[in-house]
């Protein structure tokens, strides 16, 4: 015979279960309202949430929400975040502890996560360089411009900031010694170490998945080609053996292939090669003029900067229908792509100005960091 007890038991998990059920219905957008978030760092901590809620592309904020109300509570660097369905069931709670900035950027990519299952982009950080201070130097900053912060002051020419998966670590090129040679940065403690001094070019650093080694451009055997060295210095390995310079490595999700840059017929090309030992097989991007390729974290896509029309313009190639789509117009030039790990938004330049783009509404933000004469964005992942 069975118990009471037992039977009270199976009705909890049985409740639990569809509760849980209910909670893991994901949606590709979903429409919510967002209650102001009381406490003393109520105010900011809205404005803040709104705008990441609203610049994610699958989210919209709406007094008649259908799919759930944010609200919560923000005092003295905690924050209390809640999501319930529109009959007041709870579907979220979290507490988060540390600067309050911190704190809203993680919910908000947990409000993302629960309610539509794709990755947020609040918490990312985005490398790059300006020329403010009349010298290009690295800085570094919070996704919405926040939290701006100048990690070189060397007074000379630094460029192609790449920072590490993680977002712990940047790898750039410095004129630091006379010559172009790569450094990484450890954000954490600010410790600074060269990792390639070879004789020639030492440039374009772009991290493997795991972040245990880099690509990058070396011309120390005569010709600049890809290689593959360990990130923190040692013994590179050759890639590519091609004639003109081979530049601008990304690698792959998986960590198996790269694309890079060749201009061997005289203008510059986008290339896939597999790791070891492939044989370079050139992208059909139907551009005669394709630089600065970055590949997406979901592994679908290539984004790439094209000359056209007497303008540098963003594209995407689709890489499972070969779907090449120009996401940026106008008369102004956009450069430098880098994904988010969304694999949706991208982070630009444009006219010194680092813009954010949907690269499938092609919607832009312009990300108000305060800072002028900025270029070459680096997203972590």
């Amino acid at each position: 015979m069975i118990s009471k007890t037992a039977v009270s038991l199976t009705l909890l998990a049985f409740a639990l279960l569809s509760a849980t059920a209910q909670v893991t219905v994901k949606k590709s957008s979903v429409q919510v309202r967002l209650d102001a978030i009381q406490g003393i760092e109520g105010q900011y901590s809205t404005a803040l949430l709104r705008e990441h809620l609203t610049r994610s592309g699958v989210i919209t904020v709406t007094p008649a929400a259908s799919d759930g109300i944010i609200s919560g509570s923000a005092t003295d660097g905690t924050l209390s975040g809640r999501i319930t369905d529109s009959a007041g069931s709870e579907i979220f709670l979290r507490n988060y502890t540390g600067d309050w900035r911190d704190n809203v950027n993680r919910f908000a990519d947990d409000i993302v996560e629960t309610l539509t299952g794709q990755k947020g982009i609040a918490t990312t950080r985005v490398a790059f360089i300006s020329k403010r201070t009349g010298q290009k130097e690295l800085y570094i900053m919070d996704i919405s411009g926040q939290r701006v912060t100048q990690l070189t002051r060397d007074n000379v020419i630094c460029g192609a900031p790449a920072l590490d998966p993680a977002g712990a670590r940047v790898a750039y090129t410095s004129y630091r010694s006379g010559f172009p040679d790569i450094y990484v940065i450890e954000l954490a403690s600010g410790r600074r170490s060269r990792i390639a001094s070879y004789p020639g070019i030492n440039s374009g650093a772009a991290w493997a998945p795991g972040g245990r080694q880099i690509a990058a451009t070396l011309s120390f055997q005569g010709n600049p080609e890809i290689y593959i060295l360990p990130s923190g210095g040692g013994t590179p390995q050759r890639i590519t053996r091609a004639r003109g310079t081979d530049s601008s490595p990304a690698w792959s999700p998986d960590g198996r292939e790269i694309v890079y840059v060749n201009d061997d017929p005289g203008s510059p090309r986008l290339m896939r090669l597999a790791l070891p030992g492939g044989v370079p097989t050139p992208l059909r991007t139907g551009q005669a003029f394709a630089t600065e390729p970055d590949w997406s974290p979901d592994g679908r896509r290539v984004a790439f900067n094209a000359l056209t029309g007497g303008r540098n313009h963003i594209f995407v190639l689709e890489l499972e229908t070969g779907a090449v789509r120009q996401i940026t117009a106008g008369n102004a030039d956009f450069e430098d792509p880098s994904w988010t790990r969304n694999s949706r938004h991208l982070v630009c330049a444009s006219n010194g100005r680092l813009l954010l783009l949907d690269a499938n509404t092609s919607q832009s933000y312009v990300i108000n960091n305060e800072i002028t004469q900025c270029t070459e964005p680096s997203c972590s992942r």
